[in-house]
């Protein structure tokens, strides 16, 4: 697939509008429910998305245009927001996220990248050769990922009361 930075770009603008609303008027328990042991309740893949938004996305697109494969740009720390205490309450959390998200589409536009650039080397620490294109398609699927895992945190809790009805509602079979 040819990749549309413009189309990317839609996605990204979206996502905080889309969280605000799935999240914003829920009860602390439906936020703070998860799926089990070493799973992720909704609050804390927001956690989890703004701290991304400030150490990963932009960060590896500027390393990139900038060092190309010459040596790999630094790994994330994926679970790092729970180091924050307290916890930030998700109202809190879904404006950082707008705020940064913002700030991360302007500076991807200051960043003027052309088909071309899509193609420029980088060097991911675990996973190796990555292009740019890649690491921001993998940006926006990064988005529709945890948008689709807050969903089926929050339906999950539903499972018993939807009954029989549980066969042909797919979220809650994953």
């Amino acid at each position: 697939m040819n990749l549309d930075l413009t189309r990317i770009r839609t996605q990204l603008e979206t996502t905080p509008t889309l969280l605000w609303e799935l999240l914003d008027r829920r009860s602390e328990a439906e936020l703070n429910s998860n799926e089990g042991e070493g799973t992720w309740s909704a609050s804390e893949v927001l956690a989890h998305m703004v701290d991304l938004e400030s150490q990963d996305w932009v960060v590896r697109i500027k390393w990139i245009i900038e060092h190309k494969d010459s040596e790999p740009f630094k790994a994330v720390d994926r679970e790092r927001f729970k180091q924050e205490t307290p916890p930030p309450s998700v109202a809190e959390l879904l404006t950082r996220f707008e705020e940064r998200r913002l700030e991360n589409i302007e500076e991807l536009e200051r960043a003027n990248i052309t088909h071309e650039m899509m193609e420029l080397p980088g060097m991911h620490p675990a996973l190796g050769a990555v292009t740019l294109g890649q690491l921001i398609a993998t940006w926006m699927v990064h988005d529709l990922a945890h948008i689709a895992q807050i969903v089926r945190v929050l339906a999950k809790q539903y499972t018993d009361a939807v009954g029989p009805w549980k066969e042909y509602l797919g979220v809650l079979n994953r």
